[in-house]
């Protein structure tokens, strides 16, 4: 059974949470920015929330297809956004 899921990704790219795309309706008046915004404000240190999160629409056969997506693309914080890898160099000035 296919289900369309809306996955918040931070600044850095790490995926912070997932919700169906009922739990969008129910829970954020079926708005992604709404979403956005309630997560963002979710995982701020300061409560206030970040503006440098997404949410992307992923279809998949269910919460396997869903894990198995969040698996291939990993947890790693080089890892920006369109799969951009940052290069950090201590450097003595």
């Amino acid at each position: 059974m296919h289900c369309i899921y809306y996955i918040y990704f931070d600044g850095y790219g790490n995926c912070r949470k997932a919700v169906t795309g009922q739990e969008l309706e129910l829970k954020y008046g079926n708005d992604p920015e709404v979403f956005r915004m309630a997560v963002a404000r979710e995982f701020s240190e300061s409560g206030e929330g970040c503006t440098r999160g997404h949410v992307s629409v992923v279809s998949c056969d269910g919460e396997k297809g869903l894990a198995e997506f969040l698996e291939s693309i990993g947890d790693d914080t080089a890892a920006g956004f369109f799969d951009c890898r940052a290069d950090s160099r201590p450097y003595n000035f």
